[in-house]
């Protein structure tokens, strides 16, 4: 919708030559990503040193960090850490192949892209590694990812009861689905529809019953937008906090870890406003 819906129709006919070019748009995107991470990457390295259990970094680990490959590079179970920013590789592999083969394309080569991958995983070992090594790039997020942009392509007037069966339909296969291998690797778009048709249910209930909201939109609203933050410092209270867990008090680690995320997520986000924004 960003890139293929508002900019072409706010522009003329005559005006295409002024989008911009692959190269400009991949690198605008590695430059957002690396924006984020590099942040979070800093403040992580330096408490992973100060704290138990400290990660032995190879030269070529952290090049491919800073580069936004790590998760090409073998062994990747060993050599990602933290353990959660492997995602941006595997975004910035998004990007490319939008950019490349799917940007103003039709809904038969989306479809074409996600059975080929999903093909591919199901034909793998459940249990082997190359199934491992496929899910940390693009071909184990092509799903969701296909998904969504046939979403905002073709379905951006859904009734509202559609929403709804969605939301349940969608619970109830993460649910049920997630207990057999060949189910599971459904499970990621069934996350995705549920979480898009509770945003929609929500935004509905907040415009037209505010009062029996009780601020729950508005607090989602400010979650939403400390969210990238939150991706980006989690690793960090993470490391700090689970070990209280691990002696047995399961729940007040749980709570800390909340607690200290999202205050810790605010603060990141405050100093990701002061590092400059590349533009397109």
């Amino acid at each position: 919708m960003k890139y293929e819906g508002a900019r072409t129709q706010s522009r003329s006919d005559n005006s295409t030559a002024n989008e911009p070019n692959a190269f400009s748009f991949l690198r605008y995107h590695w430059l957002k990503l690396f924006r984020m991470m590099i942040v979070g990457f800093a403040a992580f390295i330096l408490i992973d040193a100060m704290t138990e259990g400290q990660h032995h970094y190879e030269v070529m680990d952290i090049v491919a960090q800073m580069g936004l490959f790590n998760n090409l590079l073998p062994n990747p179970d060993d050599i990602i850490w933290p353990g959660p920013y492997w995602f941006f590789g595997l975004m910035l592999q998004l990007y490319i192949v939008y950019r490349l083969f799917l940007y103003k394309k039709g809904r038969t080569r989306v479809v074409a892209f996600i059975a080929v991958c999903t093909i591919i995983e199901l034909s793998c070992d459940p249990n082997g590694e190359p199934l491992n090594r496929w899910r940390y790039n693009f071909v184990g997020g092509m799903l969701p990812f296909g998904l969504g942009l046939l979403y905002a392509k073709y379905m951006r007037d859904v009734p509202l009861c559609i929403y709804g069966a969605t939301l349940i339909v969608s619970l109830l296969f993460i649910r049920f689905g997630s207990n057999h291998f060949s189910t599971w690797l459904f499970v990621p778009m069934f996350v995705c529809s549920a979480g898009i048709s509770f945003v929609k249910l929500l935004s509905y209930w907040n415009m037209h019953y505010p009062k029996y909201t009780f601020g729950i939109a508005k607090t989602f609203d400010w979650l939403g937008v400390i969210s990238a933050a939150l991706f980006i410092s989690h690793p960090i209270t993470r490391k700090i906090i689970i070990p209280i867990s691990r002696a047995g008090d399961y729940w007040t680690g749980l709570l800390l870890y909340i607690i200290a995320s999202i205050c810790v997520a605010w603060l990141f986000k405050e100093i990701m406003r002061r590092v400059p924004s590349p533009k397109l």
